[in-house]
Formats: structure tokens, C-alpha cells, sequence
């Protein structure tokens, strides 16, 4: 609601440079609760930037068009495996390895907000970087790819409470909960820090089969059966986990490389759906955003459904799945 009230070219780096800042800030932290104080105001800033990001892309790109888009904002924004590189910076300039993991991560954000205040264009037809035949180009592309209920200026309040109303948000809800994929790494024997390594590959290998997945999504023009697919393919990758829990750990990892894509191209088709289907730019910004901050939510929910004393085969926990 801030977005759309205060504009992209403010909200957005308003965020990004709070998170930044505050992010850098958590390197200081001493204590538990100053650490749970810093990580509270940092999901308040943090907050708006992934449903700001998505419905920013949505201003730009043609239903057909989004749901590869998205694919390559989520798997690049998932993939942590710089982790364990960055704590090997252990003891540099009287710093530990988490430490500069704070920094170094907020640094972009702090650097791309100050950019985008001064770069980031509303939408496209305020665009600098394109001549007047692009702009109407973009515009009338847009235009022809929605009913015509897209043009409101400002806040439209009955579009915030049609969210509430529509039984498609209560759906997409039910579809959030997620897996915490360090602790199932940890569990097949690694230490710590060669588990944040180790989840470079199922990363790597959920951006390659999201990006392709998405623009198969794209190009039939199709979403439910695509969400469909990629839920079975990840469930039957999980059961795996559970009928050879008795395996080496590389027959696991492998699953479990084939379950985190399923589930990373179910999201991505997944967003791009939501997005499809909410018209109103109002409805569409709030709709985005309790679908994700329910994700969020689905977090730690998924954190506890693993727990360390059940390592390596968690099959209690899976049962919550299947």
C-alpha cells in the first residue's frame, strides 16, 4: 500500500537502504535479544521488497511474459552458497566470518538504493531509456494484455478488501509452507560451514529447471498443469527420501537436488499466476503481498517440521508432507 501511495522510485529504495543499513548493523550484535531486535526491524524492511518486486515486474510485462522473469528474481535471490566463502573472511580486520556475511551482503542493497532513487523509472511510460515509439510500444502491449482495470491512480480501497473476499487468496495461501534445506543437508553428515556449500548445487540446479520451466509455462500460455507437475515431481523426490534413508548420502543429496527444483519451479509459476489473476493494480500489489508474507511465515514452520534430532531421515516429519 506504501508503494503504490508513495511510489516506486521512493518505496523501493526506501526499503533497500534500510535493510542495508540495518543488515550491516547486526554485525555489532552482541547478545540474543539485540540479535532478535535487529533481525525484527529487519523483516519490517525487508517486507515490502519481494511482493514490490513482483508487482513492479507486473507493470512491465505482459501476462505471457512474467512468470520467466520471476524465475530469475527468485533463483537468483535464493541461492546463498556465497556463505561459504564469506566466512572463511574469519579474523580479517578483527572480524569474525558471520560478520562479514552482514556486511558484505548489505553493501549491494545499500549502493542499488541510493541507484534506483535516482534511476528507477514508475513504469514505462515515464521510462528515459526508451524513445517515445517504445514507451507506446510497451504501453499498448500492456494495454491490450488486461480489461482495462489496471488505469486507477492512487489506492482503490474496494480492490483491498476484494482480496479478502476472493477465494483464489485463501488458495494460493494453503500452497506457502516451506522447507528449510540447510538442515536436511546437515543431516546427510557435513559440518556447518561445508553445508552452506553444499546447497550450492540443489541451487544451481533449481535455477536452471526454473528458468526453463517458466518459459515453457510462458510459451503455452498454461500455469495449473505446470504447478501440478512440478508439485509431483518434488513429492515423489521427497518419498524417495524417506524409501532409501538407508542409502549413501549421494543418492539422497541427489533427491533432494530433484525435490528443491520442483518446488522452486512450483513457486515461480506459482507467482506469476497470482499475478495473472488479480486485475487492479491495487488488488494485485495487496493480493502479492499477504501471499507472501504467508510464505514467510511458512518458514519457520518448515525450520521446526526438520528437527536436528531426527537427522538424517527426518521421516517423522515428512509425514507432515505426505
Amino acid at each position: 500500500m506504501a508503494l503504490k501511495k508513495l511510489g516506486t522510485q521512493i518505496w523501493m529504495p526506501i526499503l533497500m537502504i534500510t535493510w542495508g543499513t540495518i543488515l550491516a548493523a547486526t554485525s555489532a550484535v552482541k547478545t540474543g535479544p539485540q540479535l532478535i531486535t535487529a533481525r525484527f526491524f529487519l523483516g519490517l524492511a525487508s517486507g515490502g521488497s519481494q511482493p514490490g518486486t513482483i508487482y513492479y515486474a507486473s507493470l512491465w510485462f505482459t501476462r505471457r511474459d512474467l512468470s520467466a522473469r520471476l524465475a530469475i528474481f527468485y533463483t537468483g535471490s535464493g541461492n546463498i552458497a556465497g556463505a561459504y566463502g564469506i566466512v572463511h573472511l574469519d579474523g580479517a580486520r578483527g572480524l569474525a566470518g558471520w560478520q562479514w556475511l552482514f556486511i558484505i551482503e548489505a553493501l549491494p542493497a545499500i549502493v542499488l538504493g541510493v541507484l534506483f532513487y535516482v534511476l528507477l523509472p514508475e513504469g514505462p511510460e515515464t521510462a528515459k531509456f526508451l524513445n517515445a515509439r517504445e514507451r507506446k510500444i510497451v504501453v499498448d502491449r500492456l494495454a491490450a494484455d488486461n480489461s482495462g482495470d489496471d488505469q486507477e491512480k492512487g489506492v482503490s480501497w474496494d480492490q483491498f478488501r476484494e482480496v479478502f473476499r476472493d477465494w483464489k487468496t485463501y488458495a494460493f495461501i494453503l500452497r506457502c509452507i516451506r522447507m528449510f534445506l540447510p538442515i536436511i543437508i546437515r543431516g546427510f553428515g557435513f559440518d556447518r560451514v561445508l553445508t552452506q556449500a553444499m546447497t550450492a548445487p540443489p541451487y544451481l540446479a533449481s535455477t536452471i529447471a526454473s528458468i526453463l520451466y517458466c518459459c515453457s509455462s510462458d510459451h503455452f500460455k498454461e500455469r495449473g498443469l505446470h504447478i501440478v507437475a512440478g508439485a509431483i515431481v518434488s513429492l515423489i523426490a521427497f518419498a524417495l527420501l524417506i524409501a532409501l534413508r538407508f542409502s549413501a548420502a549421494a543418492g539422497l543429496y541427489v533427491c533432494v537436488c530433484i525435490g528443491v527444483s520442483g518446488v522452486c519451479c512450483v513457486v515461480c509459476v506459482r507467482t506469476a499466476w497470482v499475478s495473472n489473476n488479480y486485475g487492479g493494480k491495487t488488488k494485485r500489489a495487496v493480493a502479492l503481498a499477504v501471499i507472501t508474507a504467508t510464505g514467510g511465515i511458512g518458514s519457520p514452520l518448515g525450520g521446526q517440521f526438520y528437527r536436528a534430532d531426527d537427522a538424517p531421515h527426518y521421516h517423522p516429519d515428512y509425514r507432515y508432507f505426505l
